[in-house]
């Protein structure tokens, strides 16, 4: 073991040392990344550490049960067992690092120059973050709502008895429709569906506001449908004796469920509601976001605020852009022009394909 362990940290040493190296730096840079990367083969060092342990505790049970010191010689054995899985854990975790860092600095750093280029990253960095917190801000809200509307419709799908088979009956087609159809087109219906709808309580919003929140309302309905199967399944994972004895304590169904049976479930559904969450998280990214926005500058367009009239004895056009919000304004004259240029460009693509097929034929 002290010879893997050693062997571990030397691979890693050497990796870091490549690394750094293929990094081309010089002067105040080069020194922190050394002092950096050799804070992390310091650490790389443990594996020989622990192997140095575990070859000290080997011998020690040696020596000790020659002294018919059985008892001492199995704790010591015990002891070395544990340094001999450090040893194995630790130096599987150095040689990950080592072939990383081989990996970035393989074929003249190309990779490490596509994947890590520190100057994007600097000049980025601020715009990435100020995004990922937006995406935050949007998933936060979505599950904070989506944990009390999925306990409720799980409460709602196991209502008892014939007066709640209305409730049961609406619970089920919610969570069954919901889950069944492509959270993609949850997410446009919503969106653009009361867009076009245009009801006063969502034409009073500003755009942004809209951006946030019609958002989080598809999430909360595509998501909420998930967690309250999740909620259902840990409500009906508590033994049928916790309410038995609840209510023969003289508690209500109500105080059953708040006191007894939900503290219980949630414990117990924890994991599947963090996957839920951390797929909520991942379709909240920005750059959905803003195709959503200008998308739904186009259902603007769509709803009257732009106007095409004809100029009389002219061939042209004039492109009347009616909205009280400038910037709403500027972004359509924006999509209008950037879709007539396409246009263009596309027609002169059509073009020269045509002219160079005639020229292949005329050659030939």
């Amino acid at each position: 073991m002290l010879a893997v362990g050693a062997a571990c940290s030397y691979a890693l040493a050497l990796a870091l040392r490549v690394f750094r190296d293929s990094l081309g730096l010089g002067g105040g840079p080069k020194a922190l990344w050394t002092v950096a990367l050799g804070i992390a083969g310091l650490a790389g060092l443990f594996p020989a550490a622990a192997g140095v342990m575990a070859v000290r505790r080997s011998v020690n049970a040696g020596v000790a049960l020659r002294r018919q010191d059985r008892r001492g010689a199995r704790v010591l054995a015990a002891q070395a067992k544990d340094w001999q899985l450090y040893v194995a854990g630790t130096g599987a975790s150095a040689l990950v690092l080592a072939g990383f860092a081989w990996f970035l600095q393989a074929d003249d750093n190309t990779i490490r120059l596509t994947f890590l280029r520190g100057d994007i990253i600097r000049s980025e960095g601020a715009t990435i973050a100020k995004h990922f917190w937006r995406n935050i801000e949007i998933a936060m809200a979505a599950e904070v709502i989506v944990l009390v509307w999925g306990l409720l419709v799980a409460l709602g799908r196991m209502f008892r008895g014939r007066p709640g088979a209305p409730v049961r009956f609406l619970a089920t087609g919610y969570t069954d429709v919901l889950r069944g159809l492509p959270g993609i087109v949850t997410i446009y219906l919503v969106i653009f569906g009361l867009q076009l709808a245009d009801p006063p309580w969502i034409a009073s919003w500003s755009r942004d506001t809209k951006a946030f929140w019609l958002p989080v309302m598809a999430l909360v309905l595509v998501y909420g449908a998930y967690v309250a199967e999740v909620y259902r399944a840990g409500l009906e994972s508590i033994h049928w004796s916790q309410t038995a004895a609840a209510r023969s304590l003289g508690l209500s169904q109500p105080q059953t469920l708040t006191h007894v049976i939900v503290p219980q479930a949630v414990r117990r559904i924890i994991p599947p509601l963090l996957n839920d969450f951390l797929g909520l998280q991942k379709v909240t990214d920005e750059k959905r976001r803003q195709e959503i926005m200008a998308k739904m500058d186009v259902v603007a367009m769509i709803q009257g605020k732009i106007r095409v009239e004809p100029v009389k004895e002219s061939r042209v056009s004039l492109i009347k852009i009616e909205d009280s919000d400038p910037t709403r304004a500027a972004l359509l004259a924006n999509e209008v022009a950037q879709a007539y240029i396409d246009e263009v460009l596309a027609q002169k693509l059509k073009l020269t394909e045509n002219a160079s097929k005639w020229l292949d034929e005329r050659r030939d």
